[in-house]
């Protein structure tokens, strides 16, 4: 890995910001090498092109102040926003400016330690989402979406298998290789064969699920002698992390992907299956009284809308009631 990279002085030269002992430095370390030179003219093409990215951005402070005084008035439960709006918002707004600072440094020591190619690749990754949901892209070209209170590590110490192990809730889209890609969480191992599919193994639930959207995947317990189970898409295989076994049913496999999108769409579904919908998306609970009727079909899409709005909408369509247990749970009746 090099480290003779003057990083500072470079980017204050790309600033207008460089003192002639700057100056001085660059042309030092351009004097050591003739690929320096190449490699000078690789970081200003980054910078370039993150500048141009970055230069006009302005935060719609209005429109996020408001969606941060829903989230947290106290007049009203009702105020439940998807996952991915639950950030720290007073932090976004104050340090926008300084976040795209810190996107093009990065993108730059990510060019310098990882890029160029007379650097060795890391064999181990680790990717946390730890409030709202992460797009990740692999080192080799797969696409991840990790949830929120997540942990993956990626790791590819030699050519013979790709793995990364999960603790919390991923959805992958494999990149097609000869190199096997596992995933592993607990006891439990998902092999992959080119694919799109959901694993929801968060440490304190009683199973691992694993719902497959395209392509093949099989799940073996770690329990000797376990035979590996094959998945068709539109199935579900569910570890029961108590005695290692495995079963296998059809599923919603739209509704175990439904957090990974920024619209949620609902076509013909009735209202228990609504409110499953909703509860993956806002990330509550929704208990539904048996005696509601459950006779009438619903088609919407939502982005940021609040629950509190859909949940009124319903309550106008289907005449339910609802009320709010507490800000994660939401009791259905007729």
């Amino acid at each position: 890995m090099r480290t003779d990279f003057p990083l500072t002085t470079i980017i204050k030269k790309f600033e207008g910001k460089a003192t002639p002992a700057d100056e001085q430095e660059l042309q030092q370390w351009l004097g050591k090498d003739q690929a320096n030179a190449a490699i000078l003219t690789d970081i200003k093409t980054i910078w370039d092109d993150v500048q141009s990215k970055t230069a006009g951005y302005t935060p719609d402070v209005n429109h996020y102040w408001e969606l941060m005084q829903r989230h947290i008035s106290k007049e009203s439960n009702a105020s439940i926003l998807p996952k991915r709006f639950r950030t720290r918002m007073k932090t976004f707004l104050s340090t926008a400016a300084v976040a795209c600072g810190l996107l093009l440094g990065g993108t730059l020591v990510a060019w310098l330690l990882f890029m160029r190619p007379d650097t060795p690749q890391p064999s181990e990754l680790t990717y946390t989402a730890i409030d709202g949901k992460s797009r990740l892209v692999l080192p080799d070209s797969s696409i991840v979406w990790l949830n929120a209170n997540s942990r993956l590590v990626y790791t590819n110490a030699s050519n013979d298998i790709r793995e990364v192990k999960l603790e919390g809730e991923a959805f992958f889209n494999v990149t097609a290789s000869s190199t096997p890609f596992v995933v592993r969480t607990g006891a439990l191992t998902v092999t992959v064969h080119g694919t799109q599919f959901n694993v929801d193994a968060y440490a304190d639930c009683a199973t691992a699920t694993v719902s497959l959207y395209e392509g093949s995947v099989s799940m073996q317990s770690d329990a000797e002698n376990a035979a590996g189970i094959f998945l068709k898409p539109g199935e579900e295989g569910c570890f029961h992390k108590d005695n290692g076994t495995i079963s296998v049913a059809p599923a919603d496999v739209e509704l175990a992907k439904a957090w990974t999108g920024d619209k949620l769409k609902v076509e013909n579904k009735n209202l228990r299956e609504v409110c499953s919908y909703l509860a993956e998306w806002y990330g509550v609970e929704i208990t539904i009284d048996p005696h509601t009727p459950n006779d009438q079909s619903y088609t919407f899409t939502l982005d940021d809308q609040s629950l509190d709005e859909v949940m009124g909408i319903l309550n106008n369509i289907s005449a339910i009631n609802y009320t709010y247990e507490n800000d994660k749970s939401i009791i259905i009746t007729p």
